[in-house]
């Protein structure tokens, strides 16, 4: 899936991030032939890091301290860019959570993982004109672990 960044001016594949987005790096800003604000301007849009979907752990647990199961939730964080006047940025949110979607329901494993129990959708209640965000709950749980043998018995 492609969706359209900001910064190439067309259609990229989606950049994935582990719990944050990166850090943007200090850049000097010029002046050049425009005045400051343009340098600054222009520098800034050179460090958005759209689209992207940032994979977020956000709690853990088991059922007892015996347990050999392990549940994490995951907050997958969706973000776009449609400067567009039809503003299609939200539609763009929505086709990113149904692949996701559609993903899980087709195979729920992944590497070591497996969802279990409900995926749930979040969007963007404010509007926040060319940027558009949305993002999934989802409940995963951990391969059962084997136990040792107590060594104290």
């Amino acid at each position: 899936m492609r969706l359209f960044s900001p910064i190439d001016n067309e259609y990229v594949a989606i950049k994935v991030f582990f719990q944050d987005l990166p850090i943007p790096q200090r850049q000097e800003y010029k002046t050049g032939d425009g005045d400051l604000a343009n340098g600054l301007a222009e520098s800034m849009a050179m460090q958005e890091p759209f689209p992207y979907v940032i994979i977020r752990l956000l709690k853990w647990n088991t059922e007892s301290p015996l347990s050999t199961r392990m549940s994490l939730t995951v907050r997958l964080l969706i973000g776009c860019y449609d400067n567009g006047l039809d503003v299609d940025g939200e539609a763009d949110v929505v086709n990113v959570v149904q692949r996701i979607y559609e993903r899980f329901t087709k195979n729920n494993i992944l590497k070591p993982f497996y969802r279990v129990t409900k995926m749930e959708g979040l969007f963007q209640e404010e509007k926040s004109y060319a940027y558009f965000f949305g993002g999934i709950d989802m409940e995963i749980q951990v391969t059962e672990i084997q136990r040792e043998e107590d060594i104290f018995t």
